[in-house]
């Protein structure tokens, strides 16, 4: 295969840095960007995850970074360059757009931005999935002559870590997001990526995000950019620079099961040195700490769902509800066995749908963490914030 994957230490956050090191990163693959011509419509799909977050907190992409791209995008004179997001459901793109300056970054480039929201979405086949016979994608992107995918290196709860791979979950309808949630992350961001293939992707590296992601993350200056045109292999030298084993990241693994592993001989590593860039990354939650009052029974769960319940239990914490559910008894795990009455019970996880009737029930594979905390919150006996989870039950 001998691929290449280039890895490349950026002087400085702001564009004119920015722009010189994405420069040297296509000067090693031999100009990716070659494909770009008159007439093209290029798509640019930044990693947006929240709408108030600013990306010096490893959350969201260094929007100087997609400025870059873009400048050196126009150079090939495309019909058209386009900025577009799906944000995570219960977000608002177009707040987030102006939060962190896109909308400026438009102004002065003549970039568009696109809510892919407000677009139309497209049913396509897929095969070979175990989960999925089609997928709503965004029109925008299943049309563009050339998507530009950058997403932000960070650790993430469900999955282990988010890069390339899964910010495409962006390019789908929020319908299909649930659908997503309910059968299983990993698996369907593998599906997915069988139908939406970037041209070029570049992960945003400059400040990382490591702990409790996605929307938790504690900041990393990373100064780094992985620039490939093929998103598995950007993901697996990502997993190695952030001190992950590429067989535990669930969404790399199901491309080993497969496809077969890659050997690292396949992937040819341009730029800095990947001995010498590795910087081991602090995991998202991966395990139930409960206050006292709390009570888990853990039977046989997950990684990513018992880290969805640690972290759903520390935003209960900050908003000062758990005291008021006490005792708690949280049952998760395929082999958890019906829980008791006469407490406050939570049931977690599509694994344990047959309990649901048991207790207070959600969904998911793994289940989404605000789900969890709104369910807290009615079971506290205030409204929730995120409206109805019978959505995300298929």
């Amino acid at each position: 295969m001998n691929e290449k994957v280039a890895m490349v230490k950026t002087a400085g956050n702001d564009a004119v840095p920015l722009r010189d090191a994405v420069q040297r990163a296509l000067d090693l693959l031999d100009s990716p960007l070659k494909g770009v011509g008159p007439g093209n419509c290029v798509v640019i799909k930044p990693n947006i995850t929240a709408d108030s977050i600013s990306w010096r907190q490893g959350i969201v992409t260094n929007p100087n970074l997609v400025h870059a791209i873009i400048e050196l995008v126009a150079e090939r004179n495309p019909r058209e360059i386009l900025i577009a997001e799906g944000i995570a459901v219960g977000q608002d793109v177009k707040k987030a757009y102006s939060f962190l300056g896109y909308d400026k970054i438009a102004g002065a480039t003549g970039a568009r931005l696109v809510d892919l929201y407000d677009e139309a979405f497209v049913d396509i086949p897929i095969t070979g999935s175990n989960l999925h016979s089609t997928m709503q994608i965004a029109k925008t992107i299943m049309e563009a002559d050339f998507l530009i995918n950058v997403p932000v290196m960070k650790t993430h709860v469900a999955v282990g870590i988010s890069v390339c791979m899964k910010n495409l979950m962006g390019t789908i309808s929020a319908e299909q997001k649930k659908k997503f949630h309910f059968f299983g992350v990993a698996e369907s961001v593998v599906d997915l990526n069988l139908v939406v293939r970037p041209h070029l992707s570049i992960a945003d590296g400059t400040v990382a995000g490591e702990g409790d992601g996605p929307m938790a993350n504690d900041p990393v200056g990373f100064q780094t950019i992985l620039v490939g045109t093929d998103n598995r292999l950007v993901d697996t030298i990502c997993a190695r620079v952030m001190g992950f084993e590429p067989s535990e990241i669930e969404i790399l693994k199901i491309c080993n099961d497969r496809w077969g592993a890659l050997p690292a001989a396949d992937i040819e590593v341009v730029g800095e040195a990947t001995s010498q860039t590795v910087r081991p990354f602090k995991h998202a939650a991966e395990c139930v700490k409960p206050p006292q009052g709390v009570e888990c029974t853990e039977g046989g769960a997950c990684a990513a769902c018992t880290g969805a319940i640690e972290l759903a239990l520390a935003r209960a914490r900050q908003m000062d509800i758990l005291e008021q559910l006490k005792p708690l008894r949280i049952v998760c795990g395929p082999d958890s066995s019906p829980p008791g009455t006469g407490e406050n019970v939570l049931v977690v996880g599509k694994c344990l749908s047959h309990l649901k009737e048991t207790g207070n029930f959600v969904p998911g594979c793994p289940p989404q963490v605000f789900l969890i905390a709104d369910e807290l919150r009615e079971m506290a006996g205030i409204d929730r914030i995120f409206g109805c989870k019978d959505g995300y039950n298929f």
